[in-house]
């Protein structure tokens, strides 16, 4: 099963660190996503993915733990609030939408991030 795009854009703006207007996109291979904020996704038969980040020359896994948190290779970690959002250690913070829109997930800083088509997802102001 290839990548998902918004799957991938939101751990690449977590890894990334900065919450700001992205997008996402499977490439042909539908092994691998890249990411306007020079992340890449590729991936692996034990992680899942692999996120590389091309300018620090790092890969980075995530896994999730039973206590309900998720933790990445680099150290970044995030843990559901009391509201709903998911609270990152670099201090971006995720929720889906309630809203009823399908796979739109809420960023806090103003951020919306939704799938643009097939094979593109993408994060805009609200």
């Amino acid at each position: 099963m290839p990548l998902a795009p918004l799957e991938v854009l939101m751990y690449a703006m977590i890894v990334g660190g900065n919450a700001a207007p992205m997008e996402c996109t499977l490439k042909a291979d539908k092994k691998s996503v890249a990411c306007t904020n020079g992340i890449t996704a590729v991936e692996d038969k034990q992680f899942g993915m692999i996120l590389k980040q091309v300018k620090k020359n790092e890969d980075v896994t995530f896994t999730g733990t039973s206590d309900g948190r998720l933790v990445f290779s680099n150290g970044i970690e995030g843990k559901m609030t009391a509201a709903g959002w998911i609270k990152f250690s670099n201090g971006i913070q995720a929720r889906r939408d309630t809203r009823g829109q399908a796979d739109t997930f809420m960023i806090s800083g103003g951020l919306i991030c939704t799938i643009v088509n097939e094979t593109t997802a993408g994060c805009k102001p609200r």
